[in-house]
């Protein structure tokens, strides 16, 4: 093994498997390996170990091959997966199958609605109807048929084959629900929907995914490698912001108080180190994840068991700090609270493969500070000022 496996036990999983460089930056590589990717550049690719990777935000992703005998068998699991996506990362409530008749109407109460309140809750309801119709209109236009499938249709002689100027018809609404939606940022009702918690999507999360459920429709050997372009650069900035949530958890851990709660709820010494070692070994496979396939299960599923076990321990240390800070350590309650925050945002963007820093690669740098990362980080140094308040006071 590379001299990065014999001296990082955070490591040992990636070792193990054949996609071992996935999501590693350049800058933890070693000095010849770090060479070679530099040379390639982002965008590039480069094979190591007899695995090929894309280059992106000097961060190494797995490359995954396609071939046109596979696109129309892949376009349908896309928009199923997208859709599936969508509703999972959404508010519950939202999956309800409507006709082309109801959503209009539904469409146009919108419109006219003045009441802000019920506007975001008419807003709500259209997308998640409009996203499911979308889901079931993808589907039958790739199959060329509706078997299986809750479509309003008048049946003739081959009752589930559809005709031309049936899937031409399917096309044009799919497309004016799509435009409807993503046109204008400002304006869709997807800025209504809110995450699986009940938070705001404040990185475009949402959007993006309906974006990407209309793709598979266009898609051909071209476009996918547009296609695949693209979410190179979101996984690669993914990698990044989960590098930059580590960064900001790392100052809460060094700040006496947190070290001192850390010490005293977890009885014994170094066990702030014992925390930052999980810390580190989960955010590497974060990394990792969110540039596997689901479908690549040799890599993946290592991965992901080891992710999800590591989840379950550092939940178990917050929980033990949690219940200490709250007899007597009370400025230390909010700090493992973004602890606690700090994890679950990595995992959702290992899992989402999408960066929760979005606006700080846009064009809007004004918004850096309204992403969730960025807003994280804030509330890591508004924590930190606090803390050296009260110690000082204390002194």
């Amino acid at each position: 093994m590379e001299s990065e496996f014999e001296t990082n036990p955070c490591l040992k999983v990636l070792a193990s498997i054949p996609y071992c460089y996935a999501g590693m930056h350049v800058d933890a590589l070693s000095p010849l390996l770090a060479t070679s990717v530099r040379d390639v550049g982002d965008t590039g690719r480069i094979f190591i170990k007899e695995q090929e990777y894309s280059v992106f935000n000097s961060y190494l992703v797995p490359y995954y091959a396609s071939n046109e005998s596979e696109l129309n068998r892949r376009s349908e699991q896309l928009v199923l997966d997208r859709v599936k996506r969508f509703f999972y990362s959404t508010e519950p409530g939202l999956d309800v199958p409507w006709t082309r008749e109801a959503i209009a109407e539904e469409q146009y109460a919108y419109i006219h609605c003045t009441d802000q309140q019920l506007k975001a809750v008419k807003g709500r309801l259209l997308v998640g109807v409009m996203v499911n119709r979308m889901g079931r209109l993808a589907q039958a236009i790739l199959q060329r048929n509706i078997d299986g499938i809750s479509l309003e249709i008048a049946h003739g002689e081959q009752e589930y084959k559809l005709s031309e100027e049936q899937i031409a018809a399917f096309r044009k609404e799919f497309r004016d629900y799509y435009h409807y939606l993503v046109q204008d940022e400002k304006k869709t009702p997807v800025r209504h929907v809110h995450r699986q918690d009940g938070s705001p999507d404040r990185d475009g999360f949402l959007l993006d995914l309906v974006r990407e459920l209309g793709k598979p429709l266009m898609m051909n050997l071209d476009n996918e490698r547009y296609l695949y372009s693209g979410l190179l650069q979101k996984i690669g900035y993914a990698m990044e912001a989960i590098d930059e949530v580590r960064r900001a958890m790392q100052l809460l851990i060094d700040e006496p108080q947190m070290q001192s709660v850390m010490q005293t709820s977890m009885r014994g010494e170094g066990k702030a180190e014992t925390y930052a070692m999980l810390l580190d070994e989960f955010t590497t496979l974060c990394r990792a994840r969110s540039g596997f396939k689901a479908q690549d299960r040799i890599n993946f599923g290592a991965v992901r068991e080891r992710i999800e076990m590591l989840y379950e321990q550092l939940s178990t240390v917050h929980h033990i700090i949690e219940r200490r800070s709250t007899r007597g350590y009370s400025p230390t309650a909010q700090g493992t609270y973004l602890l606690i925050k700090g994890v679950a945002m990595m995992h959702d963007m290992a899992v989402t493969r999408y960066p929760l820093n979005h606006y700080s690669h846009s064009s809007r740098e004004a918004l850096r500070d309204e992403s969730s990362v960025g807003l994280f980080t804030m509330s890591v140094s508004i924590w930190r000022s606090s803390a050296a308040q009260t110690t000082a006071q204390q002194a």
